[in-house]
């Protein structure tokens, strides 16, 4: 079993709707998923299952507090879902031995059931994320295309090579995914140059103007988005079961 964090400190970037895609394309390709909610806003889990959860409900913030991996089955894939709850532990699991690893330990009881899960993480560099890195095989990056957006990634893989020195493995980034993108404009193309500079792969940008979004504020389906969409939606999902598929 391998783990994919889908990750960036930036909010509004496109993490959920991007793991939701993942969430939707993957099994259709053999691949038998587990998705976590780790982010508290619990959009994700929104988009999953049509509604938020009961506070008392079983979710992600008793993955990490008390180790239960008790995922929901669903259609195509199992999931777990977040609450509000989960922002707790941000500060329970400050004073926690080895409060980075909790996420790893809790995944190994599953580890046998499934073929990748897939991690949403909050936009922050906090515990919760921490948690997500210490357990990832690799990350995906959406991507703001913007100066503040560009600044951000520093920091962000940053973060990412401490945890590899800690954790004595690498974190490949299986690639940036540029979002909300405009033809033309001038700051867009620019950030996008600036992208293509970097040591990873930059998959083809998704459209400001496509239905990406929609799919989870309005539930609409993924079928529905334009063509440059599904172009990078399909690049992006042809690297993740090349990925998961290859030999560890």
């Amino acid at each position: 079993m391998k783990v994919l964090v889908i990750t960036n400190q930036k909010g509004g970037v496109g993490k959920t709707t991007l793991t939701l895609a993942l969430l939707h394309f993957l099994p259709k390709r053999g691949v038998k998923v587990l998705g976590v909610d780790l982010d508290p806003q619990a959009n994700l889990t929104l988009g999953v299952l049509g509604s938020f959860i009961e506070e008392d409900g079983y979710n992600s913030y008793h993955l990490l507090k008390n180790l239960e991996c008790i995922p929901r089955n669903l259609t195509e894939f199992d999931f777990i879902p977040s609450s509000i709850e989960l922002a707790k532990a941000e500060a329970e699991l400050i004073s926690a031995p080895a409060r980075e690893f909790r996420l790893s330990k809790a995944l190994q009881k599953v580890k046998d059931e499934y073929d990748v899960v897939l991690v949403d993480t909050p936009p922050s560099l906090g515990v919760i994320t921490l948690n997500a890195f210490f357990s990832a095989n690799a990350v995906v990056v959406p991507v703001e295309l913007s100066l503040y957006g560009l600044a951000g990634l520093g920091h962000l893989f940053k973060v990412l090579e401490e945890v590899e020195e800690f954790v004595d493995r690498k974190i490949p980034v299986l690639g940036l995914v540029p979002n909300l993108y405009e033809k033309n404009s001038v700051l867009h193309n620019e950030v996008l140059k600036e992208l293509e500079k970097l040591p990873y792969k930059v998959f083809p940008p998704i459209p400001k103007r496509s239905l990406f979004r929609r799919v989870v504020s309005y539930g609409e389906e993924f079928n529905k988005v334009d063509k440059a969409t599904a172009e990078s939606l399909e690049k992006l999902i042809e690297e993740v079961v090349r990925w998961v598929k290859e030999s560890p």
